[in-house]
């Protein structure tokens, strides 16, 4: 009896033990992230408070303060737990190599299917340009029919935010594309209303900012869900109609725009594929576009700044798409354009618990060397760049300064876009713990704030999944 009460004892201590050096080991590792002594390793769950409260609402700023806390400590315990990303990894692993026989057949047999339909259809189109030719004297030559490339989606994991695809892509010339995806959670009524209340708060704030002098440009950083050719690719999941919405109802005094994703092309050539954010071509197209809106307002703003596109030899980025859902078959090569900058002073964003710390010099002396960090998990779009709350070109006097509301899409933009101003201030919102409450009114008066551009990823642009798009500003 003694013996079986001492091996209780011992197994209560051992689990006891274990649950504490977990309940204390989770939170020291996220102060060594934020504090940039350790690496963040990318575990890919995105922790949002499940509500947020009208700030002007009885004991709204109390009970958001609660909503943050609850969101801090299931971060906390979900992406800092010691071994979480190597126990989850080897268990997703093992699961997709015991189904690949299975998803390689289906796979198969759903392209062979989607190819008959496609030969079928256009089987059918010829043979009624024939006719045509026959019956109409004046029809001589007809249009060769162009194939369309194939596409097959899958989905392989959801949270409660979001549901994680693999797409196929299987081109007209034969190559096949391989690539990860998310899309909201929330049915299309929901967002819907998610999107008609951004619409509402988005307009109210440009005609407040254009009551206090600046211009409003919104940005979009495009999700493949939100557009034409999700249609095509897994068309229960297509949200472009509300994208045409939310456009047709922004006030005349936004300026709109976003990378183009017309194509399959589009998204493989402006995005990565195993990560939600947009690669080196998706970052100048943005950059371009900008320039261009703003000189419908500014005429003496200043053209684009010449760059070099410098691809990393070597260097594979498995992105959070990967992450999330433990998929590193394939990963994207990391490249980078090389700007010739002049000499400014940026604040790093100390809110946040990733993102770089050294000057872009030293990030392409650091890659271009071939000493990155090889990690499988590391995340080389936003370690690479420096999150900016502040950015100075002293010898700068074009008269006009920026605010940006941004969130990670926007780093590799920050020094670029700056450089045509005198200071530009940012407030990056995403997961942000120094975020408070400005006075729209009184901030562009104290800072003579010309421009502001919103440039945010479509989830949070569009539909503000994650409850801080606009957060914390007051326009009376």
């Amino acid at each position: 009896m003694r013996t079986t009460t001492l091996r209780n004892k011992i197994f209560i201590g051992i689990c006891g033990s274990f649950l504490l050096l977990v309940m204390i080991a989770a939170p020291v590792r996220r102060f060594l992230v934020f504090k940039g002594i350790v690496p963040d390793m990318n575990v890919g769950n995105i922790i949002e408070v499940d509500k947020v409260y009208d700030n002007d609402a009885f004991m709204g700023r109390f009970f958001n303060a609660i909503e943050e806390g609850k969101r801090n400590i299931t971060d906390i315990y979900t992406n800092y737990i010691p071994l979480y990303l190597s126990v989850t990894t080897a268990t997703t692993g093992i699961k997709n190599t015991l189904n690949e026989p299975m998803t390689l057949w289906l796979t198969e047999k759903g392209y062979d299917l989607l190819q008959t339909e496609a030969v079928s259809a256009e089987e059918t189109q010829d043979t009624a340009a024939a006719v045509s030719s026959e019956t109409d004297t004046d029809i001589t030559e007809e249009s060769p029919v162009p194939k369309e490339p194939v596409f097959l989606a899958t989905m392989r994991s959801k949270d409660g935010l979001h549901r994680y695809y693999t797409i196929k892509a299987q081109m007209p010339d034969g190559s096949n594309y391989d690539l990860l995806t998310r899309v909201p959670a929330e049915s299309g009524t929901a967002l819907r209303r998610r999107m008609e209340n951004q619409v509402d708060k988005f307009n109210k704030f440009a005609e407040a900012a254009e009551g206090y002098g600046a211009n409003v440009y919104v940005y979009m950083a495009t999700c493949l869900e939100d557009t034409a050719l999700a249609d095509k690719i897994f068309p229960n999941e297509s949200h472009n109609k509300l994208l045409t919405s939310y456009i047709d109802s922004l006030s005349p005094l936004i300026q709109f725009g976003s990378v183009k994703v017309d194509t399959i092309e589009d998204k493989i050539t402006k995005f990565y594929l195993t990560d939600h954010h947009w690669n080196t071509e998706g970052i100048l197209e943005a950059y371009r576009d900008l320039v261009s809106m703003m000189r419908e307002n500014h005429d003496d703003f200043s053209d684009m700044l010449p760059y070099e596109i410098r691809t990393v030899d070597g260097c594979l980025y498995y992105g959070s798409y990967a992450t999330a859902m433990s998929s590193y078959n394939f990963g994207d090569p990391f490249s980078f354009a090389d700007f010739d900058l002049t000499a400014h002073d940026l604040t790093i964003e100390t809110g946040v618990p990733y993102g770089g710390t050294t000057t872009r010099e030293e990030s392409k002396e650091i890659y271009m060397s071939g000493n990155w960090n090889t990690a499988l998990t590391y995340t080389h779009y936003i370690s690479f760049y420096r999150i900016a709350n502040k950015i100075v070109y002293p010898e700068n006097k074009t008269g006009r300064n920026l605010l940006m509301v941004c969130d990670s899409y926007s780093p590799p933009m920050m020094e670029i876009i700056a450089y045509h101003y005198d200071t530009s201030y940012f407030r990056y919102i995403d997961s942000n713990q120094n975020l408070t409450n400005i006075n729209l009114a009184d901030y562009i008066a104290e800072n003579n704030i010309t421009d502001i551009v919103i440039m945010q990823m479509g989830t949070r642009l569009l539909y503000d999944l994650y409850g801080d798009s606009l957060y914390g500003f007051i326009l009376g």
